[in-house]
C-alpha cells in the first residue's frame, strides 16, 4: 500500500516546539497551499493543512522556518481517531512529515528572505527562446570563483 504526499506551500505561523512526557520534541504547523485554480467567482482558494513533525524535523523547523517561509514536505497521511468529552468518535487528519526543505533563498545575513507567490500563470517574456539559434557565453573562471 502507499500513503506518500507531497506538499509545497506556505507555513502559516512560526514554529513552536512542544515535547512530549517522554522529552521527544515535536511541533504542529500549518501548510498554506494555493489551489491550481479559481472558483466560479474568479477568487483564489487556498487549503490550509494540518502538519506535524517530530525530532529532527521540528528542532530544523524551530531553527530555520518562519512565518511565511515556502516549504516542501515529504510526508504520509495519519488519521488520528479519539472520542470526545460527549462520547463522539472524532478524527484528527495531519501529514506526518517524513523530510521538510525550507525553500526560500538565504539572504546575506543568513536569514531567509520572503518571496512572491508563486503563479502559474506567469510566462517568461525575456531571454532567447528554444526556437533561436543562441550563442554559447564564454567565461573564464578565476580562483576566486571556485567555492573550493
Amino acid at each position: 500500500m502507499i500513503n506518500s504526499v507531497v506538499l509545497v506551500g506556505r507555513i502559516t505561523a512560526d514554529p513552536e516546539v512542544s515535547q512530549t512526557t517522554q522529552g521527544v520534541p515535536y511541533v504542529r504547523f500549518t501548510v498554506a497551499c494555493d489551489r491550481p485554480f479559481k472558483n466560479q467567482a474568479g477568487e483564489k482558494q487556498t487549503d490550509f493543512i494540518p502538519c506535524i513533525a517530530w525530532r529532527n524535523q521540528a528542532e530544523f523547523l524551530r531553527n530555520y522556518v518562519r512565518k511565511g517561509n515556502i516549504l516542501g514536505i515529504q510526508g504520509r497521511i495519519q488519521i488520528t481517531k479519539y472520542q470526545d468529552q460527549q462520547g463522539q468518535n472524532r478524527n484528527i487528519t495531519d501529514i506526518l512529515v517524513e523530510s521538510v526543505t525550507n525553500l526560500e533563498p538565504k539572504k546575506a545575513d543568513g536569514g531567509y528572505e520572503p518571496q512572491p507567490p508563486f503563479d502559474p500563470g506567469y510566462k517568461q517574456t525575456k531571454g532567447p527562446s528554444y526556437d533561436e539559434n543562441p550563442q554559447p557565453v564564454e567565461y573564464e573562471a578565476s580562483d576566486n570563483d571556485l567555492p573550493f
